[in-house]
């Protein structure tokens, strides 16, 4: 038999504790319904913004404070419907996002470019968020220290670039430019492929950055490759599953230099599992890769492994698995 009276205490003591505790008090708590910009613009320094189980609404908003945490009560609980070039634009140093959903609304979606933009920033935790509906969901843009964890991206692109015969090229759930020490874990990332040519949408692309890592992540029917690193110099993909890529499962160019790939599975990329600079990247590790389930289904390559445009053998290659033919072989 529970006593109430030791409940009681219980949660007195908690709520003392809760009350004195920054990482639980919050600091402003907007209304169900509110446009969050006045509210962001006024917090200060290390505080704290709650949102409950409502719908808020977001455009154009600048988070200019640093050590701040936006809070939601869970994916699908708080919602924040997204307008204008970027929904959040986070300029301010330690900032923490964490659960709530984000979907675009009004406008164009070609005209909402990004659901969340880090740009020239430090130290940023983006945890348990869900974005729908916008051009890149999430951008990383000359900052470092990010880390971008159980995020569920879908529904990404300019639905007008996916047009019959369009040319106008893909758009990234993720785009990481200029940047160092960026972690994407967990998490699903749904694109969409349309079907007749590579084109489309929800890749993950680093470009010119260090320490990108992308680490038990599904990539999962991506317009374009899979993940897509262009002079990433020590980058890595580990215990990721890629599936049905309308171009290359892991795309390794231009570059980028001490490349790891571990424990992934690629399978269904309409080209190859991999394609891989090794003449621009030098060498890199591929180990206890499983690789499987018509990788270059469209027939454009001669190989549904690792296509290596250089030497193969210079490449690290320990315990993979290809159940559709070689592990590497030498693109041109």
């Amino acid at each position: 038999m529970k006593c109430p009276v030791l409940k009681y205490l219980a949660l007195l003591v908690f709520s003392a504790w809760q009350a004195t505790n920054p990482a639980y008090s919050c600091d402003i708590t907007p209304p169900p319904g509110s446009d969050l910009g006045v509210y962001v613009n006024s917090l200060h320094d290390g505080q704290k913004m709650c949102l409950g189980a409502a719908n808020y609404y977001a455009n154009q908003i600048l988070v200019l404070a640093n050590n701040v945490t936006i809070s939601g009560s869970g994916i699908g609980e708080t919602v924040v419907l997204g307008s204008g070039s970027r929904a959040f634009s986070i300029r301010g140093e330690g900032v923490t996002m964490h659960g709530f959903s984000l979907v675009g609304h009004n406008g164009l979606q070609k005209d909402r470019t990004y659901g969340i933009l880090a740009y020239r920033t430090d130290d940023i935790s983006i945890w348990s968020v869900s974005i729908d509906y916008f051009k890149i969901s999430i951008g990383v843009v000359e900052s470092t220290n990010v880390r971008l964890q159980n995020i569920w991206a879908s529904n990404n692109g300019d639905p007008d670039n996916e047009s019959a015969g369009g040319t106008s090229g893909s758009d990234p759930h993720l785009w990481i430019t200029g940047s160092e020490n960026i972690l994407v874990r967990w998490g699903n990332w749904e694109g969409q492929a349309d079907g007749f040519k590579p084109g489309g949408d929800g890749e993950l692309a680093a470009y010119n950055s260090n320490n990108v890592r992308v680490l038990d992540t599904f990539v999962m029917h991506s317009g374009a490759s899979g993940i897509y690193f262009v002079n990433c110099d020590s980058c890595e993909v580990s215990r990721t599953r890629v599936h049905a890529a309308d171009g290359w499962g892991l795309d390794i160019v231009a570059g980028s230099e001490n490349f790891r790939a571990e424990d992934n599975h690629i399978s269904a990329s309409r080209f190859g599992s991999v394609i891989f600079h090794e003449d621009l990247n030098g060498s890199g590790r591929f180990a206890y890769n499983l690789l499987t389930s018509g990788n270059n289904s469209s027939g454009h390559t001669t190989c549904s492994g690792i296509n290596v445009r250089g030497e193969p053998e210079n490449l690290e290659l320990v315990g993979n698995t290809n159940t559709d033919g070689p592990i590497t072989c030498v693109r041109q």
